[in-house]
């Protein structure tokens, strides 16, 4: 249940390719892409209602994607390097 509401983790990269899909067509194209993209088609963990299993992902990216510098023509989130250091020192 959780899955169809929140955005069925399933059909989360072809949404991603073709964001013009909608939501309710997405399983039918994930189907339909699954041939296509062969071997490079990776299944997702299956979860129970909540998915539990990302919560390390989750805890793994505030921790390590900060913000996302100005600077540059491609843009991308980054670690804050101070914030990096505080940690490495609280942990030791």
């Amino acid at each position: 249940m959780f899955n169809k509401i929140h955005h069925d983790i399933g059909t989360h990269v072809i949404h991603h390719l073709f964001p013009q899909i909608s939501h309710y067509h997405l399983e039918e194209a994930t189907k339909a892409a699954k041939p296509i993209l062969g071997k490079y088609y990776r299944e997702p963990k299956n979860s129970g209602p909540i998915p539990f299993h990302l919560l390390k992902i989750l805890a793994t990216s505030l921790n390590e994607d900060n913000y996302v510098s100005d600077d540059g023509g491609i843009v991308f989130y980054q670690t804050d390097p101070q914030r990096l250091k505080y940690f490495k020192n609280k942990s030791n």
